[in-house]
């Protein structure tokens, strides 16, 4: 290693670490903020470096056990009916790469054929909820059947709340509701709190990521609970879904596992809607012009340690 020594300093706040690298309190950050990344990008006194995490985008993954979203027809509407592009672009600045599939775009089985697939229909999001049954309008505006509010209760992990995501879930709730008539309710809980809630099953949607490589990521999210589906929020337990992740399981061969996989994200994300790709995570990294050596590591994509650090002369 070249450096004597390595000093971490804990900030939680992004616009605080970016005042800190500015003002020369530290010589690199990791973590920055869409608005903030101006500061240093084509800037001759910083460096700044970003690469999209491995694994699943950050998705609103929608239960199929449980309320008003065990109707296909309601699922299909809040995947149609939302439009997430300009919501990313407002929130983010335009520096967060909106997410299409179940897997990263940086990852080889990622299909580029969904993007732009679904997605800013209102008209035909409309349709569908009114063919459920949900037609009538309460007094808010929201949609409404015998008595009963299109209620989706989201449950967001507070330890998992980073990134500005608590404001984008806060743009998705006004949007669903100006253009859908949906009440998507916002519910931030504790660890203890969000295994609770996930084991018993009684949620309309969770919302989070997974930093995963290939296919691993893939059998966590969409095998059965009850067969090591580890991370199946939407609870879904699909006949073509597990034959075709026995598939892609079955063989080494690349193209024939992009095969299973493009089929079977077609089916969970277009035919199923179990999911809402909102965008793919990513680490940010700054530094004064005089650190060199600070980079990204190829396995997961995120910041490497800082054994081949070293500085120049200021």
């Amino acid at each position: 290693a070249w450096l004597d020594r390595v000093t971490y300093r804990f900030l939680p706040e992004s616009s605080v670490r970016t005042g800190a690298l500015l003002s020369g309190q530290l010589d690199a950050i990791e973590g920055i903020s869409g608005n903030d990344a101006g500061e240093f990008k084509d800037s001759s006194d910083f460096i700044y470096q970003h690469a999209l995490n491995t694994g699943t985008p950050y998705s609103l993954y929608l239960n199929v056990d449980y309320g008003p979203t065990q109707d296909v027809r309601v699922r299909q509407a809040i995947s149609s009916g939302l439009d997430i592009d300009p919501l990313l672009k407002s929130v983010y600045r335009g520096e967060r790469t909106r997410g299409w599939g179940i897997t990263s775009p940086v990852e080889p089985l990622y299909d580029k054929a969904l993007e732009g697939k679904y997605g800013n229909q209102p008209d035909a999001a409309n349709r569908l909820l009114d063919e459920a049954g949900w037609a009538t309008r309460d007094s808010e505006g929201f949609r409404s059947k015998a008595g009963q509010r299109l209620s989706i209760e989201v449950i967001q992990a507070q330890a998992t709340v980073r990134d500005q995501r608590d404001v984008l879930l806060q743009a998705i709730q006004a949007q669903a509701r100006q253009r859908l008539g949906v009440d998507f309710r916002l519910r931030y809980v504790d660890s203890g709190t969000y295994a609770e809630v996930r084991n018993s099953g009684r949620f309309g949607a969770i919302a989070n990521s997974n930093i995963e490589t290939d296919g691993i990521d893939i059998e966590n999210h969409y095998r059965p609970i009850s067969q090591g589906g580890a991370i199946n929020y939407s609870r879904v337990n699909d006949a073509q879904i597990n034959a075709l992740l026995d598939k892609a399981a079955g063989t080494l061969d690349v193209a024939q596992r992009r095969q299973a996989y493009s089929e079977l994200q077609n089916r969970a994300l277009i035919q199923l809607a179990l999911a809402v790709p909102l965008y793919q995570p990513e680490d940010q990294i700054a530094a004064a012009r005089y650190v060199h050596g600070y980079g990204f590591r190829s396995f997961k994509q995120m910041p490497e340690n800082a054994y081949e650090v070293w500085l120049s002369d200021r």
